[in-house]
């Protein structure tokens, strides 16, 4: 057979059947890096708006207040800077949560090839008994955190308990369901498939987990090294669970105890 028949033969082969749709590249590691960050960026974009436009009614709000109340602002505020930056916080984490959300349902849409639980890794949790006993080890770290942290600022225990019940209800609904899904969706979801593909499994956990660790970094230099035993946690539940539902789970579990308020910790008279 000729060259030129052997590679008409070869075209052929390849070329996809007739109602077929044909297979598109894989995206190099490289884009999909550049991707991240690039959403990432967005993110916190997103956190500063919404942030920003949390703080901007929050004044108006108090201004009508003080005006319908007829005193001088001194009188009639009832906030102060710790509570503006509670308010810019929790508006900002929402924000930002919805940027990683719906552009982790974006990236699983074309890391599947069309196939979105494909490309964010949706799938039954596997080794339940093992992801169980990681469950056990992140409610332990976290436990401790949250102890050591209370145990070193005192003041702030009254602080946080005497919060708005509202404000700590929609601050738990952010921190334990809003952050775990948006994350891991992003993290250990579309960028953990697609990474995979080129790298590996310890590679991909690794850059994962320390940029996740990294995000972090509004909360000062020491949380995203306290994050790293988080991240290791989260990611051998994403290996073995061969799911990312595994990760969210655990990462739920993690910010409701080392991020709820500390009545367990009061209720065991440990602060």
């Amino acid at each position: 057979m000729s060259v030129a028949a052997e590679q008409d033969v070869t075209e052929r082969a390849a070329a996809p059947r007739e109602g077929e749709a044909p297979t598109a590249p894989a995206e190099s590691a490289g884009r999909m890096v550049a991707i991240a960050f690039g959403l990432m960026l967005l993110a916190l974009g997103g956190a500063f708006v919404l942030g920003f436009f949390a703080l901007f009614f929050a004044e108006i709000s108090e201004r009508l207040a003080q005006s319908a109340a007829a005193c001088l602002p001194a009188a009639c505020s009832k906030g102060g800077p710790s509570s503006w930056r509670a308010l810019y916080g929790l508006a900002g984490g929402l924000g930002a949560a919805l940027v990683l959300f719906f552009s982790a349902l974006a990236r699983g849409q074309t890391i599947g090839h069309g196939d979105r639980r494909a490309g964010l890794g949706d799938a039954a949790i596997t080794r339940r008994a093992l992801i169980a006993a990681l469950g056990v080890a992140i409610f332990a770290y976290g436990a401790w955190l949250s102890l050591a942290y209370y145990q070193a600022r005192p003041a702030r225990v009254s602080e946080i308990l005497s919060a708005s019940p509202w404000f700590i209800l929609i601050s738990m609904m952010i921190v334990v369901i809003a952050a775990p899904v948006s994350e891991e969706l992003f993290f250990r979801g579309w960028l953990w498939v697609g990474l995979q593909k080129h790298w590996g499994v310890v590679p991909t956990a690794a850059f994962t987990g320390v940029v996740w660790a990294a995000i972090h970094l509004d909360g000062g230099f020491w949380k995203p090294i306290l994050l790293l035993p988080v991240a290791l946690i989260l990611s051998a539940a994403r290996y073995f669970g061969q799911s990312v539902r595994a990760p969210i789970a655990l990462h739920a579990i993690y910010n409701l105890i080392a991020l709820a308020p500390p009545w367990h910790l009061r209720w065991l008279g440990l602060i």
